[in-house]
């Protein structure tokens, strides 16, 4: 005779889950950003859940998404770890885009004169050749300029000038550099180097 074994999930689970794919989709996206192991099986998943990642884009471990399928991130990419992206609004990531680590990219917000907190969405875009130091913030409808680059800890606010360098809360501009760029954010073994 045999045994059927029923399997009772917690109540907090199956809230979590939901009935829908969605709720596959966030357990996906809860599970994936702990494999630590293998950045190929990472981003198979990310790609999988609706990001749109060129050839030699890596999002690194601890990264939280909410709307995978509205980002996109250009060749040579890297997103670095435990940052943060709301991405409702949409985000869009050019080539040999350096994010460095426990940053955040918001693209959405509420509007604080609506009666009601009303959700706003405006994207992101961060340019090719752009560096974002560590623990930045770029609010909704900001644009990083081309090669711009964003000192660690700065707030952004409001869109940067191509090859523009910026620093602060808010952030403003405290430099600039040349025009030129031939560095790629990995080398031929796919090895970070920026």
């Amino acid at each position: 005779m045999r045994r059927v074994v029923s399997v009772v999930l917690p109540q907090r689970l199956k809230r979590f889950l939901g009935e829908t794919w969605q709720g596959v989709a966030k357990l996906l996206l809860r599970i994936n950003r702990h494999v630590f192991f293998s950045n190929a099986l990472r981003m198979f998943v990310y790609r999988r859940l609706g990001i749109e990642a060129e050839e030699g884009s890596i999002i690194w471990c601890g990264a939280r998404i909410n709307h995978p399928n509205r980002i996109s991130i250009g060749k040579n990419s890297i997103v670095g770890p435990n940052t943060v992206l709301l991405s409702q609004g949409g985000i869009r990531i050019g080539a040999n885009v350096n994010i460095s680590g426990f940053s955040y990219i918001i693209s959405q917000e509420h509007d604080t004169q609506s009666p009601g907190l009303e959700t706003t969405l405006a994207e992101v875009a961060i340019e090719d050749y752009a560096w974002l130091a560590t623990n930045v913030t770029i609010l909704p409808g900001v644009r990083i300029g081309r090669g711009a680059v964003v000192a660690a800890g700065a707030v952004v606010t409001r869109s940067v000038e191509p090859c523009a360098i910026v620093g602060g809360n808010p952030a403003r501009q405290i430099g600039t550099r040349p025009d030129r760029f031939t560095y790629h954010t990995r080398d031929d073994r796919g090895l970070k180097w920026l």
